[in-house]
């Protein structure tokens, strides 16, 4: 099994290859130099640091922007008229104030999951200043995953099979929104389990859904998710 500080290394030496090959190539200018591409080490820690908690998430997001915008800067592409480290360095304060604010532990617990695969039953969303839209209708559907910065994700659940008898639907908006409508007759089936928590922002779950969703079944959906400065909501249809 690569252990995570040879991936490191070998995706840093794959790249320095990449970047020579293509300035050989002509396709890279021969006045851009290879340090322009140093805070490529700044995504790199970002990827590492990516894991099922929120602060794992939040500073590999951290990490990730900040190589990407310096790299830009540097091959002036992106034309940055301000210091990248001080901005950083606020919402760093305004992150750590919001988790004192609202309780580490709060912060903790809060959980999503995002397993990307090619299994076409678990739907998996990535949304950064972009929207998803999906409908689930006579498909397979084993879980959802959702991850909204700056973007929208909006489900459409009519009908479906599983080989799970919990359904989970699990996500993280930072100002972003998410939106999910399920079919009535799917509750005499399952119940409905909301762990979701919102930050700075609203839900709204559906009253019929809720009255509907307490009667304890065997097979149950589970919507977990935690929204900073955003809104869920969830509709019966």
């Amino acid at each position: 099994m690569i252990n995570n500080k040879s991936l490191l290394w070998g995706i840093i030496i794959i790249l320095i290859g990449v970047f020579f090959l293509l300035q050989s190539l002509n396709i890279i200018n021969e006045n851009i130099s290879i340090w322009s591409f140093w805070p490529i080490i700044f995504v790199l820690i970002g990827f590492n640091l990516i894991s099922r908690n929120i602060h794992s998430i939040f500073f590999a997001l951290l990490f990730i922007s900040l190589g990407v915008l310096l790299i830009l800067k540097n091959l002036e592409i992106l034309n940055i008229g301000f210091n990248l480290f001080k901005i950083y360095f606020a919402i760093f304060f305004i992150y750590l104030g919001i988790v004192i604010i609202f309780g580490i532990s709060k912060f903790k617990n809060s959980r999503f999951s995002l397993n990307i695969s090619n299994d076409k039953s678990c739907i998996n969303t990535v949304n950064i200043f972009s929207s998803t839209e999906k409908e689930i209708d006579n498909s397979e559907l084993n879980g959802i995953n959702f991850l909204n910065i700056f973007g929208d994700s909006n489900f459409k659940i009519n009908n479906f099979y599983s080989s799970k008898d919990t359904i989970n639907i699990n996500g993280l908006n930072i100002f972003g929104d998410t939106k999910i409508y399920i079919k009535k007759e799917i509750f005499n089936e399952y119940s409905f389990v909301d762990n979701s928590k919102v930050i700075f922002g609203s839900i709204k779950v559906d009253d019929e859904l809720k009255s509907l969703g307490s009667i304890v079944k065997s097979k149950k959906i589970v919507f977990e998710s935690l929204t900073i400065f955003g809104d869920i909501k969830v509709f019966l249809i």
